[in-house]
C-alpha cells in the first residue's frame, strides 16, 4: 500500500440503527435517503459504550445493511469493542456507500443512491418510506485533504458525486482544481457549489450503460495540464478507470502518493428474483475478482503468477500480441511462450483477436494494476514470498520452517543479499501497521527527546507521527543492519532525521529507554525466541518507564482466508505466526512479565501496556 499525502484518521467501528426522515431525488438517476435517530450520537448498549459518528473525510464509506433478498430477513454484525464481528452463515448483506454530508447538531446523515439496475440497495432507495428502519456501520477511516498538493485533478462516475460534491464544497479557499464527472446525460447533472478556481466539466456518456465507454478516460487526458505539482483522485467503475490511472502514473509520471484511482463498483450481470419487484438474485452475480481469487490456485495461480512477473499483460495491451513480439520484449524462449499464452487464452486472461493477435479480456485486466502485480510477481521481494508454500507438506510434516529450501534462506538471509529485497519487506512490514499508526498516536505521547526503543517489523511507523513532530523523541530503531536503511527509508522524510539505528534483532539486548515499543514484533518469532525478545525488551525499559507490546491478534471466530494464509506463510517462513490474546498473554506470562493496562485501539487492536 502506497503512502497517501492525505493524513488519515480511524474511528471505532459502531454498528446504529436508524430511520428514514427524508426521501427525494436529486436528478434523474439519483436519489437521497435522509437518516436520523438518537444512534447517530453517543450511546449505550448492554455491553459497549459507543462513540458519536464522525465523518472528517470527503470520501468517508459507510456500510448499509439490507434484508436477503432471498429470505427476507435482516443478518446483521455483532458489535464488539471498537469493532464489529461478521457472521459467516448466514453473511450480513451490505453495500458500500459515501457520506454525501453529516449534520450532528441538527441529526441528519444524508447518503445520495445512484438508481441504475436491480441492485438491493438500489432497489431499497426506490421503495423506501420515512419512518423505515436501516442499519448503519462506520465509517472506520478518514483520509483527510491532501497535504503539499498545488492543485487538484478529481474525476469519477455517477457513484463518485457525493465524495466529489462534498469535496468541492469543503475546499479550502484558494484551491484550484479541475474536476471531470461522467453521468448519462444533462438530467442527471447536479447543482455542486464550486469556490473560485474550481472548474467541473460534465461528461456525458449517452444511452448506454455506465462503465461501457472510454468518454471519462478521454476528457482527462485531454485537460490542458497545469504547472505544480497535482494530486489525482479518480473513482468508478473499477475497469473503466484503470486506464485514468496508467495515464498518470505513466504518462504523467505522479509518483504513487499522489494518485488515489479507487474502484467503487463493478459491472457484473444479474439476473432479477421472480416476484419481487427487481430485486437481485443474489447467485447469479459474476464478480471479476472474485472470479480470479478462485482462479489463483494449482495451475492457474502459477500460470498467472508467471505472466504478471514476465509483464506480459501491460506490453500486450501496448500492442505486442503475438507469442514472438512477446518473447522477444521480456527476453525468453517463443515455443515455451506460446504455450503459456494458449493456456492464459482458455482460462479467459487473454482471448484471440479477430484477424490474429491477442487481447486481454475483461476478466484478464484486473491484473493490469501496480498493487496486484506486486503481490503476484514471483521476483518481487513480497510477491516472490509465496513459493514458500512449495514446502508447504515439509512444514507440516517437521513443525519447522521451510524459507531456507524453498527461498535460498529467511528473510533477513534474503535482505543482506539484496538491497531490493530489503526495501520490499520493510515497505510491506510498514503497510502492515500503517492503518494503526494514527490511532496509536492519538493514545500514546511522547516527551520531546525522550529516549523511545523499538523493535519489530515495520514498528517505527507506529512512531512516524511522534517523530515529525516539532516535539518529537529520540528513537533507537532495533533492526537487522542490512535492513536498517529500508527501515528508515520507509519512514516519512521528517521522521527519518529522529532515528538511530541500532543493528540487532529482538532477542539481542535492547538500548535503554524510557519508553519500549514492540510493534510486531512476536509474529516472526517461534515461542522461546518471543520470550527472549519480551524478555530483553523489559530489561531495556528505564524506572519509570513503560513498554508496549502491539501485535496483531487472531480472533478464531472471525478469522478469514486472507488472515489463515497469512498465518500459514509466517510459519512456512518463520516457524511462527499470528496468536490469540491469550497465546500472547501466555508468552509474556512465561517472561516473567506482568501486564499492568490492556487498552483497546484503532479497530480493536490490543497494546498490552508494562509498567517500569
Amino acid at each position: 500500500m502506497a503512502r497517501s499525502i492525505r493524513p488519515s484518521l480511524i474511528e471505532p467501528i459502531t454498528l446504529r440503527e436508524l430511520s428514514v426522515i427524508d426521501a427525494f431525488d436529486i436528478s434523474a438517476s439519483m436519489r437521497r435517503i435522509v437518516l436520523g435517530g438518537p444512534q447517530l450520537a453517543g450511546f449505550r448498549t448492554a455491553e459497549h459504550d459507543l462513540p458519536a459518528l464522525v465523518t472528517s473525510g470527503f470520501d468517508d464509506e459507510i456500510k448499509v445493511f439490507f434484508a436477503d433478498p432471498v429470505t427476507g430477513e435482516l443478518h446483521l454484525p455483532i458489535q464488539r469493542d471498537r469493532v464489529i464481528e461478521w457472521p459467516r452463515d448466514p453473511r450480513p448483506v451490505a453495500r458500500t456507500y459515501t457520506v454525501r454530508s453529516f449534520d450532528a447538531e441538527s441529526g441528519r446523515l444524508e447518503l445520495d443512491f445512484v438508481l441504475h439496475g436491480t441492485g438491493v440497495a438500489s432497489t431499497w432507495a426506490r421503495s423506501c418510506d420515512v419512518g423505515d428502519r436501516i442499519h448503519i456501520a462506520g465509517p472506520k477511516m478518514s483520509l483527510l485533504h491532501p497535504q503539499g498538493a498545488d492543485w487538484l485533478l478529481i474525476a469519477g462516475d455517477d457513484t463518485a458525486i457525493p465524495a466529489i460534491a462534498r469535496w468541492v464544497e469543503e475546499l479550502p479557499a484558494g484551491t484550484p482544481a479541475e474536476v471531470f464527472i461522467e453521468v448519462g446525460g444533462p438530467g442527471d447533472e447536479q447543482e455542486i457549489e464550486a469556490r473560485e478556481g474550481v472548474t467541473i466539466t460534465w461528461v456525458h456518456r449517452g444511452p448506454v450503460p455506465a462503465g461501457t465507454t472510454t468518454h471519462l478516460a478521454d476528457a482527462v487526458r485531454a485537460m490542458p495540464w497545469r504547472d505544480g505539482a497535482p494530486f489525482a483522485w479518480v473513482a468508478g467503475e473499477t475497469l473503466s478507470i484503470k486506464p485514468i490511472r496508467r495515464w498518470l502514473r505513466e504518462d504523467r509520471g505522479l509518483s504513487p502518493d499522489r494518485v488515489e484511482v479507487t474502484g467503487y463498483w463493478r459491472r457484473t450481470e444479474v439476473d432479477e428474483l421472480e416476484g419481487t419487484g427487481g430485486l437481485p438474485d443474489p447467485d447469479s452475480e459474476v464478480d471479476l475478482i472474485d472470479r480470479m481469487h478462485e482462479l489463483v490456485d494449482p495451475l492457474p495461480s502459477r500460470a498467472i503468477r508467471v505472466a504478471v512477473t514476465l509483464g506480459l499483460i501491460p506490453l500486450i495491451r501496448q500492442g505486442r500480441t503475438t507469442a514472438a513480439e512477446l518473447a522477444s520484449a521480456v527476453g525468453v524462449d517463443a515455443v515455451a511462450l506460446h504455450k503459456l499464452l494458449r493456456y492464459l487464452a482458455t482460462i479467459e486472461v487473454l482471448e484471440e483477436r479477430e484477424g490474429g493477435g491477442l487481447a486481454v479480456t475483461a476478466f484478464g485486466a484486473v491484473l493490469d494494476d501496480d498493487e496486484v502485480s506486486e503481490e503476484l510477481d514471483l521476483r518481487h521481494p513480497v510477491g516472490g514470498l509465496v513459493r514458500v508454500f512449495d514446502g508447504l507438506l515439509a512444514a507440516i510434516e517437521t513443525g519447522a520452517p521451510v524459507a531456507a529450501a524453498t527461498l535460498g534462506g529467511n528473510l533477513d538471509d534474503l535482505a543482506e543479499g539484496s538491497a531490493t529485497v530489503a526495501a520490499g519487506i520493510e515497505e510491506a512490514a510498514s503497510a502492515e501497521l500503517e492503518w494503526l499508526r494514527p490511532a496509536f498516536a492519538r493514545e500514546y505521547t511522547f516527551a520531546a527527546g525522550e529516549q523511545v526503543t523499538a523493535g519489530g517489523a515495520g514498528a517505527a511507523t507506529l512512531l512516524a507521527d511522534a517523530l515529525s513532530s516539532d516535539q518529537a523523541p529520540a528513537l533507537t530503531l532495533m533492526v537487522r543492519a542490512a535492513r536498517a536503511t529500508a527501515a528508515v527509508d520507509a519512514l516519512p522524510e521528517a521522521a527519518r532525521a529522529r532515528v538511530q539505528v541500532h543493528a540487532g534483532d529482538a532477542t539481542g539486548t535492547w538500548p535503554e529507554a524510557r519508553a519500549v515499543v514492540l510493534g510486531g514484533a512476536l509474529s516472526t518469532l517461534p515461542d522461546q525466541d518471543a520470550v527472549r525478545a519480551l524478555q530483553r525488551a523489559r530489561a531495556a525499559v528505564l524506572p519509570g518507564g513503560r513498554m508496549l507490546v502491539v501485535e496483531h491478534l487472531l480472533v478464531p471466530e472471525e478469522i478469514d482466508d486472507h488472515d489463515a494464509a497469512e498465518d500459514l506463510q509466517l510459519f512456512c517462513l518463520h516457524g511462527s505466526g499470528f496468536r490469540t490474546r491469550d497465546e500472547v498473554l501466555a508468552l509474556i506470562a512465561a517472561a516473567g512479565i506482568e501486564v499492568a493496562r490492556e487498552r483497546t485501539i484503532g479497530w480493536g487492536e490490543p497494546v498490552f501496556e508494562i509498567d517500569g
